[in-house]
C-alpha cells in the first residue's frame, strides 16, 4: 500500500515545496523549508549517532536558531530515562524540519514528546516503533477443552510478538483487511504455546465465539491489541503545528493531546499500517491499538486537517473533556473530588434523572481533604451525586475538515466538545458510528455538546461489527439522561450503505437535519426491531426540523419508514415533507 502526503503553503516568509522520499515502500511528500536567514537556521543530527539528537536539537534552540533542520537519514532511536524517547521541552516560535528522516523508536514508551511548546512547527517525518506493538495470527482451527472452555487454535505471522495474550482481540476477513461482519469484541480467558514457530491455542472460554454460531472460520486472522505508548505526545502545548508525517507501527495513541493544551494544527499526518516488518510476510491489518488522535481537556481544541487514518482498534479521532462526581451541594457551592476549573469557566452539571443546568465558575479553591470547592454565579438544583463537566476544557472550537478515516473499530469522529466543525469528511467502514456526539457517563468523558454543524461529510459502510450493533448509525447524537446536546446542525451529508438507522438523535434539543442524503439505507436488515427499518430513528428530543433530506437506493422492501418518532420526541417539524424518497 501506498500513501500519499499533502503539502501546502507556510505562511509569513516560510514555503514549502513539494519533495518525494520512499521509505519502507511508503511514497511522502514532504515539505522544504526555507530559512529566512543563515544566522538562525541550524542544520542538526546523525543518524549513526542517534542518541545525540535531543541535546543538538536543544544546543541548537538555545544558541538562537529558530529553524532547526534535522539531517536526513533513519535515526533508530534508543531507550533513555525520563519522558519520550525523544523530548522537545519550553520551545517557542521555531521550526523543526525532519524531511526525509524516519525515526524507529527502540523502547515501547512515548516516541516523540512535545511538553509546553508554543508556535512550534514540526514536520516532514516517519514515525514508528521498531517493529509493530500488536499482534496478529492466521486461524488453523476451532475445538473445546471440556475444563477450559471453547479455543481457536492460531498461527502468529513472522515479524509480529509472539507473547500476545489477545486481551483485546478482533476476527479480520484476511481479504477485505477489516473486522468481519456481525463479530465484535473477544477477551481471552488464556493462551498456551503450543510449539515455538508461534502456534498458539487462545481460550475464550466463551462457546459462542465458535463457528457456525459466530462469523468465522478457519483462515480468517485474529488481531488483538498490544503494549506501547504513543508515537506523538503533546503535553501543555499552544498553537503548535505538526504537518506531514507518516506513523505506523503504532502503540496505543498515534497522538495524545494532553493538559491545557490550545489550539494545535494537526495536518496532512497520515496514520496506517504500514509495510510489514523485518522478517514477515504479511503487512499488518492495524496501524495500532487504541485511538488514532486523542484530544484530552484541551481549552482550546484541535485543528485536524487533510489527515488520512486507518485501521485503529478505537476511535480515530477523539475529544473530550472529563466528568467529576459532586460530593456536596451548599447554595452556590459545590465540593467536587477533581477539578480543571478556572475563574470564568462553565460548569455544566446533568445527570441520568434528567438534569442539565450550567453557571459560571467565580471561584476555586482546595480543601484540605484535597476535594475543591467550585464556587459558582448562581445557584443550580444540583445534587450530591450528579455529574460536572467543564466545557472550557472539553476541546470547544475544535476543526476536523477534510479528513479521511478508513476500516477502524469503534467511532470514526467522537467529539464532546462546543463549537465544533465537523465538515468534508470521508468516514468508510467504522464499526461504530462514522460521526459520534455526546458525552459517555461511564467512561467519565464529558461533555453534553452545544452549538455543532455537522457539514458535507460523507459516511458509509458504518455500524457493522463490534459493540451496540443497530444502536449507532453513520451519525450518532447520543446523552444519558438528559437533554443537554443544544443546537446541532447536520447538513448536507451523503450516508451510504449503513446498516440499521442511518442518522440517531437522542437526549437533544434543538436540531437541524437538512439536505441530506440517505443511499443505499437498510443495505442489509440489522434487526427486526422496529427501529432497525427507519432511516432515521429519534428518541428523547425536542425542537427537531426536517429539509430537503433524500432517501435513495432503499433496499428495504418490508417498510417505507423514513423517520421513526421513539419516546419523549417533542416539537418535530418537517418530518413528513422534509424527508422524501
Amino acid at each position: 500500500m501506498r500513501t500519499k502526503l499533502s503539502w501546502r503553503r507556510f505562511s509569513g516568509n516560510r514555503t514549502v515545496a513539494p519533495r518525494f522520499q520512499d521509505i519502507f515502500g511508503f511514497t511522502l511528500l514532504v515539505a522544504m523549508l526555507s530559512v529566512p536567514a543563515a544566522s538562525s537556521a541550524l542544520a542538526v543530527g546523525d543518524p549513526l549517532q542517534p542518541g545525540k539528537l535531543e541535546q543538538e536539537i536543544n544546543d541548537a534552540y538555545r544558541s538562537g536558531a529558530r529553524t532547526i533542520t534535522i539531517n536526513p537519514g533513519k535515526y533508530v532511536m534508543p531507550a533513555k530515562p525520563g519522558g519520550a524517547s525523544l523530548s522537545f521541552r519550553e520551545m517557542k516560535d521555531v521550526i523543526i524540519s525532519a524531511n526525509q528522516v524516519e525515526f524507529s523508536f527502540v523502547d515501547p514508551k512515548d516516541a516523540l514528546g512535545f511538553y509546553g511548546c508554543v508556535n512550534l512547527t514540526f514536520g516532514g517525518a516517519a514515525v514508528h516503533y521498531d517493529h509493530p506493538r500488536f499482534c496478529q495470527a492466521k486461524i488453523l482451527g476451532f475445538g473445546t477443552d471440556p475444563a477450559k472452555g471453547a479455543y481457536y487454535d492460531v498461527q502468529i505471522d513472522l515479524g509480529y510478538p509472539r507473547n500476545a495474550r489477545f486481551k483485546s482481540a478482533y476476527v479480520f476477513d484476511p481479504t477485505r483487511r477489516k473486522i468481519k461482519l456481525r463479530t465484535g469484541d473477544m477477551s481471552a480467558r488464556s493462551v498456551e504455546a503450543l510449539d515455538e514457530t508461534g502456534k498458539v491455542r487462545v481460550f475464550w472460554g466463551n462457546p459462542r465465539v465458535s463457528p457456525p454460531a459466530y462469523n468465522v472460520q478457519e483462515g480468517d486472522y485474529l488481531v488483538c491489541r498490544g503494549d506501547g505508548g504513543t508515537l506523538l505526545h503533546a503535553d501543555r502545548c499552544e498553537g503548535c503545528t505538526f504537518r506531514d508525517l507518516a506513523l505506523y507501527w503504532g502503540g496505543v495513541f498515534g497522538i495524545f493531546e494532553t493538559g491545557p493544551s490550545r489550539a494545535n494544527h494537526y495536518l496532512g499526518i497520515s496514520l496506517t499500517c504500514g509495510p510489514a516488518p523485518p522478517g514477515a510476510t504479511n503487512a499488518p491489518f492495524i496501524s495500532q491499538s487504541a485511538d488514532g488522535l486523542h484530544s484530552a481537556g484541551a481549552r482550546v481544541g484541535p485543528d485536524i486537517e487533510h489527515c488520512t487514518f486507518e485501521s485503529m482498534c478505537d476511535d480515530a479521532f477523539a475529544i473530550h473533556g472529563y466528568f467529576v462526581d459532586i460530593v456536596a451541594v451548599s447554595g452556590k457551592n459545590l465540593t467536587v473530588k477533581k477539578s480543571s476549573f478556572e475563574v470564568g469557566d462553565v460548569a455544566r452539571i446533568s445527570s441520568t434523572k434528567g438534569f442539565s443546568d450550567e453557571a459560571k465558575v467565580q471561584s476555586v479553591s482546595r480543601l484540605p481533604d484535597g476535594s475543591w470547592l467550585v464556587t459558582l454565579d448562581h445557584e443550580v438544583e444540583a445534587q450530591a451525586g450528579y455529574k460536572v463537566g467543564n466545557p472550557s476544557a472539553s476541546g470547544a472550537g475544535y476543526k476536523i475538515v477534510n479528513n479521511t478515516i478508513r476500516n477502524n473499530r469503534a467511532r470514526g469522529i467522537l467529539a464532546k466538545g462546543d463549537n465544533g466543525l465537523i465538515e468534508g469528511n470521508l468516514i468508510d467502514g467504522s464499526t461504530m458510528s462514522g460521526i459520534s456526539i455526546g458525552p459517555e457517563y461511564y467512561w467519565n468523558e464529558a461533555d453534553y455538546c452545544h452549538n455543532v454543524v455537522v457539514r458535507n461529510n460523507v459516511v458509509r459502510n458504518t455500524d457493522y461489527a463490534a459493540n451496540g450493533q443497530g444502536e449507532n448509525g453513520a451519525v450518532l447524537i447520543h446523552g444519558d439522561g438528559a437533554k443537554g446536546n443544544r443546537n446541532i446542525l447536520i447538513e448536507n451529508n451523503r450516508l451510504e450503505s449503513v446498516l440499521g438507522p442511518n442518522l440517531i438523535v437522542e437526549w437533544a434539543d434543538g436540531v437541524k437535519i437538512a439536505g441530506n442524503t440517505f443511499d443505499l439505507a437498510q443495505r442489509l436488515p440489522q434487526g427486526n426491531k422496529q427501529r432497525d427499518q427507519a432511516a432515521i430513528w429519534l428518541r428523547h428530543v425536542q425542537d427537531v426540523s426536517f429539509t430537503g433530506n433524500v432517501v435513495k437506493g432503499r433496499a428495504d422492501i418490508n417498510s417505507d419508514m423514513f423517520v421513526l418518532m421513539g419516546e419523549d420526541v417533542t416539537g418535530s417539524s418537517g418530518a413528513s415533507t422534509g424527508v422524501v424518497r
